[in-house]
């Protein structure tokens, strides 16, 4: 099918179309990346577009198309549930537009591969709503950041939800300082009936990642009641959520039912100042939670000088786990190869496990996690991250038994080799195996998507 237009529907949108000069008709004996620019040049780098077979970027946009099609049909199988699949069909309905394309075809598709590329059928991920105005933005930002640097490298979706953040932000009912910390009111059904729908979306764009109003709870939990949502530095950190005009639950982010004792206070202010009715079992909750923040401060005061001079050995065996010094033959032998490297070596630390505590984490002790782990080794048995602070496994090389990166922070595997037994990535952000070559005894190959691990060596997302 050749394209007979690109369906221009607004003025916000014509100048996005305009700010893409390559969507002029041009003649080329070949086309090269050299002639494009902003999304057309994004998309004949990510899809390896066979640039030597066009004669125009006409060419180039009908082979987009063909590939935008073939793309909208493979992602049908994500429509397995119904929230996704109207999520789904808003986004295709925006690409189509009343008459053609609303966005030349190149574009399109890096978008919408974007848009879906975190989506699988085994997954309750959702799409971000569609908003015309913050998807010109973002196409606006990233067309400049190309046009400057035609090395440029982005994620849509990920800016995209960014800027969508933001316009919620500035569109709610909100009480945030200029660093956007603060509480972010939502109406219930009953009190917004008109903006509903919107404040669904709002509910879900401020719902952190633990929470179920992230994705398919949030019409009904909001069709029950209001909710207020604690933000710091434009970043979810605790939510109140009323059924009628009583105060039903408190979350911080863990999603454990407790409530976070860094934001008692701030909470407990909220409730007051709002005049918010208190059940008994959550009024129980608040009692537990000043218990556990006096605790907290018991143990703050016990590590103080631990945490201070970042002994190791002191703040895990404060917790009842096991940590010593690096074994000496293999630290000898670190060292030696550090020295026909021209590189020096320090000798690092062992753990027996690690866990973050029941009740709270180190980090709410005002310990730097990611610090910790930087002269750890080793880690004999199994290592358990969920709801952990650290983002990089630093120097650990080896893990004896499994890792579970279960709703944690990991990004980043460091310099880990070899995991014995399994290992667990599911809601974690991790998206790449970095250094490491052996799981569950399965040899593999370096730096592969996590997605790609085969499923005998035990790996799971789910």
């Amino acid at each position: 099918m050749r394209i007979t237009g690109y369906g221009i529907h607004d003025t916000a949108s014509r100048a996005v179309l305009n700010s893409n000069k390559s969507i002029m008709p041009k003649s080329f004996g070949a086309v090269k990346k050299s002639h494009l620019t902003g999304l057309t040049l994004a998309c004949a780098c990510i899809f390896k577009a066979p640039l030597e077979k066009f004669h125009s970027e006409y060419d180039l946009s009908n082979w987009a198309e063909e590939n935008l099609q073939l793309l909208f049909e493979d992602a049908e199988v994500f429509d397995n549930l119904p929230q996704r699949a109207q999520r789904m069909q808003q986004w295709r309905n925006y690409f189509r537009g009343n008459d053609g394309y609303i966005l030349p075809p190149p574009a399109a598709l890096v978008i919408f591969n974007s848009i879906i590329k975190d989506l699988r059928p085994d997954n309750k991920k959702l799409p971000p709503p569609v908003n015309v105005d913050v998807i010109n933005k973002t196409i606006l930002e990233i067309e400049k950041a190309i046009t400057e640097d035609n090395k440029y490298t982005f994620n849509f979706c990920k800016q995209y939800q960014k800027n969508l953040n933001l316009y919620f932000l500035k569109s709610s009912y909100s009480e945030l300082d200029n660093e956007n910390t603060g509480w972010v009111f939502i109406p219930s059904q009953s009190h917004d009936l008109e903006h509903f729908e919107d404040n669904i979306n709002k509910l879900m764009l401020f719902s952190y990642k633990t929470w179920c109003t992230k994705s398919f709870n949030a019409p009904f939990y909001l069709a029950g009641g209001d909710f207020h949502i604690y933000m710091e530095k434009g970043n979810p950190k605790a939510v109140i959520r009323m059924y009628n005009d009583y105060i039903i639950e408190i979350q911080g982010e863990k999603n454990d039912k407790t409530i976070p004792c860094r934001y008692l206070k701030v909470i407990e202010n909220r409730i007051n100042s709002k005049h918010l009715t208190v059940t008994p079992k959550i009024q129980d909750l608040l009692k537990e939670a000043y218990l556990l923040d006096t605790r907290l401060a018991q143990i703050k005061k016990d590590l103080a000088q631990a945490i201070e001079n970042n002994d190791i050995i002191q703040i895990f065996s404060y917790f009842n786990m096991q940590c010593e010094k690096e074994n000496i033959c293999s630290y000898l032998l670190k060292k030696i190869m550090a020295f026909f490297s021209g590189k020096s070596y320090s000798r690092g630390y062992e753990l027996k496990n690690f866990f973050e505590p029941e009740d709270f984490t180190l980090a709410e002790l005002g310990i730097n996690e990611n610090d910790l782990f930087k002269k750890i080794t080793k880690i004999k048995r199994d290592a358990v991250f969920t709801h952990s602070s650290v983002t990089n496994l630093g120097a650990v090389e080896y893990i004896g038994g499994s890792l579970s990166l279960y709703k944690s922070s990991v990004s980043c595997l460091g310099n880990l080799k070899y995991i014995g037994k399994n290992l667990n990535f599911k809601d974690s952000p991790l998206t790449h195996t970095g250094k490491l070559q052996m799981v569950n005894g399965i040899p593999i190959a370096g730096n592969i998507p996590v997605d790609d691990l085969p499923a005998m060596l035990h790996v799971s997302n789910k």
